[in-house]
């Protein structure tokens, strides 16, 4: 990118405007921005130019006058390649520079093969992906990670799953930027750029899966990202007589509805609830899946019906003291779980309120987010095209 520091600043600036809030017209840029129309009409033509930036119609009014113009981002116009990292599969995506997925792959593996071979089956499938991309404008790679990032090439986490996972040999493997970021970080930078929905500017993406983490995009950017103790809504103590977490404490949320504690006290039931549908849903304990008890819950089974009730409570819980901390219009929930219309609607009552006191605010509106194993890959992506196209230091 040529050109003086404040016009790199202005152009990245824009450009992020386009992503966030398209379709948007030049002088609703400028008035967002603060930066000068004719500055702004000049570096947004020469995106078009560029071919990243296109005009898609003008504004639908009857009021005399010049109508706004307005502006999106162009399709198909680079690739990157988007990467997840997660105890349950490796997944790869190839997408454009709005996410647009034109190819992907899903890689399952056990707990033991990660810590074994892991490794060495990612740098195959990368390498091999590498090579099949040679021919595209493929600008970049983001890597969506488990735990928490630092910028000494390092997954931290206390699960030792990831100790030995080398990310600086990573970076070895690829002569493009990669870029690296918590999974639900890259989340929630997908949701900011890539999603056409209206949506405010502060929000909070929550993540349940076998953990649960949290990230609160404020005024446009993600909410001090470099303490990576923020967002860890998981061990919030819901109970302080529940059960012993990993992390010390007793009664955390992730007790009660990650997937990994989900399937460990439905492990129990197993045992203990001769009647229980899990027991013709499978075999063995070890065989029950978050989708296994998705099954039992619409069998209705009782057992299972109870699990899910306190761990939905609980996470009530934590969403309604969440809005009397932070300034949030909307919650986006993203997990396998809430793919269930029934959960949806349990957790939606247990957050009907009616507030004693005038000042007590609302809970934020909830979104389900669409769930699939390849988001996270996709989120990579979102990280990817921010940090090549809309970051700025």
């Amino acid at each position: 990118m040529n050109g003086s520091k404040k016009q790199n600043q202005n152009r990245a600036l824009i450009l992020d405007l386009i992503y966030s809030h398209h379709p948007i017209s030049r002088i609703d840029i400028a008035n967002l921005t603060g930066i000068t129309p004719a500055t702004t009409s000049a570096i947004t033509n020469e995106l078009i130019k560029e071919g990243l930036v296109k005009e898609s119609g003008e504004e639908d009014s009857i009021k005399a006058g010049r109508k706004k113009i307005f502006l999106e981002v162009a399709a198909d116009v680079a690739y990157f390649l988007g990467i997840e990292l997660s105890e349950k599969y490796f997944t790869f995506v190839l997408a454009d520079n709005l996410g647009n997925i034109k190819e992907q792959q899903k890689y399952s593996l056990t707990k033991e093969e990660i810590q074994s071979c892991g490794f060495t089956k990612f740098k195959t499938v990368f390498q091999q992906l590498l090579e099949k991309c040679a021919m595209l404008p493929l600008q970049a790679v983001g890597i969506a990670v488990p735990g928490h990032y630092n910028h000494d090439k390092k997954i931290i986490t206390n699960n030792p799953l990831w100790q030995t996972f080398d990310l600086t040999a990573i970076q070895a493997l690829c002569p493009l930027p990669i870029y690296f970021a918590n999974n639900v970080e890259c989340m929630a930078i997908k949701k900011r750029i890539f999603d056409k929905e209206k949506k405010n500017d502060n929000f909070v993406y929550f993540h349940i899966g076998r953990g649960i983490k949290c990230s609160y995009m404020y005024e446009h950017a993600l909410f001090n990202k470099n303490n990576f103790l923020l967002g860890e809504l998981g061990h919030i103590v819901v109970d302080k007589d529940g059960s012993l977490c990993e992390c010390g404490k007793k009664g955390c949320l992730q007790t009660f509805i990650s997937e990994n504690w989900l399937i460990k006290r439905a492990q129990l039931l197993f045992h203990t609830h001769q009647e229980s549908f899990l027991k013709h849903l499978v075999d063995a304990p070890e065989k029950i899946t978050i989708q296994t008890l998705l099954t039992a819950f619409e069998l209705g089974d009782k057992s299972v019906q109870i699990l899910f009730d306190q761990a939905i409570q609980a996470l009530g819980q934590v969403i309604l003291n969440l809005n009397l901390v932070i300034d949030i219009q909307s919650l986006y929930l993203h997990s396998e779980l809430f793919m269930n219309q029934d959960l949806q609607s349990l957790l939606l009552n247990k957050l009907t309120i009616e507030p004693k006191l005038l000042t007590l605010p609302k809970a934020p509106a909830i979104h389900f987010e669409n769930y699939t194993p390849f988001d996270g890959a996709v989120a990579a992506i979102a990280l990817a095209v921010k940090q090549h196209y809309l970051h700025f230091n």
